[in-house]
């Protein structure tokens, strides 16, 4: 009888930088009393949640984490840290029938090079569009939250620096995923 082989549900991603994670911290608290007053149910993402995802690689065999150790490595070898911009509210599908609840991410040159970049070396099927985004929270029902979010859309995170890449793996569990890093690989482009 052959032993089940292991597997770990796994995505790259990067993440903002501490002073954005601060400044959206009483920002999102308004942000919730907002919800709760219209009462409408969303299970928010905790702070130490908080990353971009650039690309998601699905249930992945433990024995491939070395493979996808060494490629996300070549991968942060090739790019210097840059800045990113983190502003406004958005909502999946949209803001009168919504499942998710974000807050943009600046598509920045750097930034869809990374992607793409890790989108080649792992051999990945191209996504139609990369949309990079941090995730506030998710809708148990599509629901109109344009009322609850009208006094917040703008908003401003500012530049925060990125200069690492993280294989992250995600257990699903009751409320929300539990995300825990597998691997941080630091953006330093060698010398040519």
């Amino acid at each position: 009888m052959s032993e089940a082989v292991k597997t770990k549900r796994l995505f790259v991603a990067i993440k903002p930088s501490l002073g954005q994670i601060y400044q959206l911290d009483p920002y999102l608290k308004k942000l919730k009393k907002s919800f709760d007053q219209k009462e409408i149910q969303i299970k928010w993402s905790p702070l130490e949640n908080m990353h971009i995802t650039l690309n998601f690689l699905g249930e992945i065999s433990e024995e491939k984490i070395p493979v996808l150790r060494d490629k996300i490595s070549e991968v942060a070898n090739q790019f210097n840290d840059f800045n990113l911009k983190i502003h406004d509210l958005g909502a999946f599908d949209h803001f009168q029938k919504a499942r998710t609840v974000f807050v943009d991410v600046q598509r920045s040159q750097s930034l869809l090079d990374l992607q793409s970049l890790i989108e080649q070396k792992l051999e990945l099927i191209p996504q139609q569009q990369y949309y990079p985004h941090l995730t506030l929270g998710r809708l148990r029902n599509p629901n109109s939250i344009e009322s609850a979010i009208s006094p917040f859309k703008k908003i401003d995170l500012g530049k925060g620096e990125i200069s690492s890449l993280f294989l992250m793996q995600s257990q699903l569990s009751g409320h929300f995923p539990i995300y825990s890093d597998i691997f941080e690989a630091p953006l330093v482009k060698n010398p040519a």
